[in-house]
């Protein structure tokens, strides 16, 4: 079995047939810096969006923003899609600087240190 997962916690409701096994392996990983936030989000913009729909300028505003706030690639891949899907909604091309912070604000930061899209994202 392998588990992922932000909550060691879960191991605690595992029965004891899983959790009776011959190997155990925990790995974790250090939050990500804006130098490898950008070369994630480089890398999958590149195969999740048309090419030269996405300034270059925004991967790296997302990458800063997500180091600053998170440290985590998964919320600045939501903020990326955020933004894009703003540009799409007003008929623009390519997602600049202005459509990151504009989906920015529409983010919230709850306790946890998670971004989550509130509700008026699509408003």
């Amino acid at each position: 079995m392998i588990g992922i997962s932000n909550d060691y916690t879960f191991r605690q409701t595992l029965s004891p047939t899983v959790t009776d096994t011959p190997m155990e392996t925990e790995s974790s990983v250090s939050p990500s810096d804006a130098a490898a936030l950008r070369t994630m989000l480089e890398y999958w913009a590149a195969r999740a969006v048309v090419d030269e729909a996405c300034d270059t300028s925004a991967i790296a505003t997302v990458a800063a923003l997500a180091a600053q706030e998170v440290k985590n690639a998964r919320q600045a891949l939501d903020l990326l899609r955020a933004g894009a899907e703003l540009a799409e909604q007003h008929g623009e091309a390519p997602v600049t600087d202005a459509h990151i912070e504009i989906a920015r604000e529409r983010v919230q930061k709850p306790s946890g240190n998670r971004l989550n899209l509130r509700s008026d994202e699509h408003a």
